[in-house]
């Protein structure tokens, strides 16, 4: 038994969050994920979005991927119109979750195409957790870029992601975190009665592409979170943002390319 412990080889399934809105980015984030050394690929994937808009461009794209064995496996998401785009949005990554409980992996990261990592950061989170038999999940900071990939936070953001978590029967989308501000529709947590505690994880930092698009008014239209953003006039004064300009009390600062 010793020895089969010894030679135990932990799986990490990164399940990908996905809609033509931010098809750009898919493949250079799948290779990434190659890169980071995660051992599986599932892709969420869904032609018409969470507000009912069809666009079949995206999906298109998985089938190749799968095709070329860039990613193992995808699933087709259809969202219930009559439902909230957060609450869609949940429902496609607890299908994720789902699936890595049934395939047996023991780690899991939820993503989406427009998140990115330096590898090497990567690979000392994930041998940080595998190395801590009672630490369940580690959360992640980030930078968020505008417009192109220069252009950034100064600071990392004051919200956080969940970052890589053990699978266990009690992961679950349900737990509210309260100590971290995270996107609702991805909070992982454990059930109070298990053993596993959540840390922040300061040395692997996610690079968040969230406003590099090609088509930054469909982003918009198929976020989540649009009506804070529509709201908030984003859209008009995105166009004039640069080096200087203050978003969310952040300073935006001009950085060499990530990757």
């Amino acid at each position: 038994h010793l020895f089969h412990y010894i030679l135990k080889m932990y799986k990490i399934i990164a399940t990908i969050n996905f809609w033509s809105d931010s098809k750009e980015w898919l493949i250079e984030h799948c290779e990434m994920l190659r890169s980071c050394g995660v051992d599986y690929i599932l892709v969420l994937s869904q032609i018409t979005s969470n507000y009912g808009v069809k666009d079949n461009s995206g999906h298109a794209l998985v089938i190749e991927a799968k095709n070329s064995r860039l990613i193992d496996d995808y699933i087709l998401f259809i969202p219930n119109l009559n439902l909230t785009g957060s609450t869609n949005e949940k429902e496609k990554r607890k299908l994720g979750l789902n699936y890595a409980k049934q395939k047996e992996f023991d780690y899991i990261l939820l993503t989406d195409t427009d998140e990115f990592y330096l590898p090497n950061e990567f690979k000392q989170a994930r041998e940080y957790i595998e190395s801590k038999e009672n630490l369940g999940g580690l959360i992640f900071q980030l930078y968020t870029y505008y417009k192109r990939r220069t252009l950034r936070t100064e600071n990392v953001d004051g919200y956080f992601i969940c970052g890589i978590f053990r699978v266990t029967p009690t992961l679950n989308l349900e737990r509210p975190n309260k100590k971290f501000l995270i996107d609702p529709t991805r909070r992982l947590g454990y059930e109070a009665y298990t053993p596993y505690s959540i840390e922040l994880y300061n040395d692997c930092i996610m690079h968040h592409y969230s406003w590099i698009r090609e088509n930054i008014k469909q982003k918009i239209e198929s976020s989540s979170a649009r009506a804070n953003i529509k709201q908030n006039k984003f859209y008009e004064e995105f166009m004039n943002l640069e080096a200087g300009s203050i978003v969310g009390g952040n300073k935006l600062i001009e950085v060499n390319y990530f990757i």
